[in-house]
């Protein structure tokens, strides 16, 4: 007979070997959180956008060639930072812009496909 020098607490002993159910349980619950962990590292939206970007974002997809300066009275921030707010949603293909044919000055903003299917 081959004895341990490992110490057993008298918990440990009392306790009933894991049912084969038990055990597939177990590795099954390991795997889902083994998943989980994987899925909530992977950036999502509001890592990849801030707040006011997707607030940007909302209002320019719900009223398309919204012009910069309405957009900055819907969120309630100054067209510069309106105009701002834009800019880094135009460089990730977010929204595209439309200069009016009327005053070249004038910006229509507008959601992508892309955006949309965030």
């Amino acid at each position: 007979m081959i004895r341990s020098n490992k110490k057993v607490s008298p918990a440990t002993k009392s306790m009933p070997k894991p049912s084969q159910d038990a055990l597939k349980t177990f590795r099954t619950l390991r795997r889902v959180s083994q998943a989980l962990r994987l899925e909530t590292r992977k950036p999502s939206i509001d890592t990849v956008l801030g707040k006011a970007q997707l607030h940007a974002l909302s209002v320019i997809h719900q009223q398309p060639d919204i012009e910069t300066g309405d957009l900055a009275k819907a969120m309630v921030v100054q067209p510069s930072t309106a105009s701002n707010l834009v800019k880094p949603l135009i460089a990730k293909g977010l929204v595209e812009v439309e200069h009016s044919k009327l005053d070249r000055r004038i910006v229509q903003l507008r959601s992508t496909a892309q955006a949309k299917s965030l």
